[in-house]
C-alpha cells in the first residue's frame, strides 16, 4: 500500500471501530437504567439527549468550519468521543449521562460530517 492508501485504509478502520462502539451504547445504556429502576421517560430523554447533541452540532458545525481547520476539528472530536465512551464507565447514570451523551452525540456528527 502506498502512504495515502494506508492512511485512508486506517481512518476507515477507525471510523468502523467508533461506529460499533455508538451502536453497542446505544443499546447498553438504556438497559443499563432500566436495571437500575429508572424511569421509562427518563431513559427515553437520555436516549434523545445524544440525538440532541448531533443536532446542535450540525447547526454550529458551520461555524466551526469556517474558523478551524477540519483536521483540527475531527482530531478534538474523537477525544471528546472517547473521554464520553470512557465517563460512562465511572459516572452514575441518571443525570451524568444526560451529557455524556449530548457530548458523545456531538462528537460523533463532528466526525462524520466534517
Amino acid at each position: 500500500m502506498s502512504r495515502n492508501n494506508a492512511l485512508l485504509f486506517g481512518i476507515i478502520i477507525a471510523m468502523g471501530a467508533c461506529n460499533i462502539a455508538t451502536g453497542m451504547l446505544a443499546q447498553v445504556i438504556p438497559l443499563a437504567m432500566d436495571a437500575e429502576g429508572d424511569s421509562k421517560f427518563l431513559i427515553g430523554n437520555n436516549t434523545m439527549a445524544g440525538q440532541a447533541g448531533v443536532l446542535l452540532a450540525g447547526i454550529a458545525l458551520v461555524w466551526a468550519r469556517q474558523h478551524f481547520r477540519s483536521h483540527l476539528l475531527v482530531m478534538y472530536a474523537l477525544m471528546m468521543g472517547l473521554c464520553c465512551y470512557a465517563g460512562f464507565a465511572f459516572t452514575a447514570p441518571l443525570y451524568s449521562w444526560y451529557a455524556l451523551r449530548f457530548i458523545s452525540g456531538a462528537a460523533i456528527a463532528i466526525v462524520y460530517t466534517t
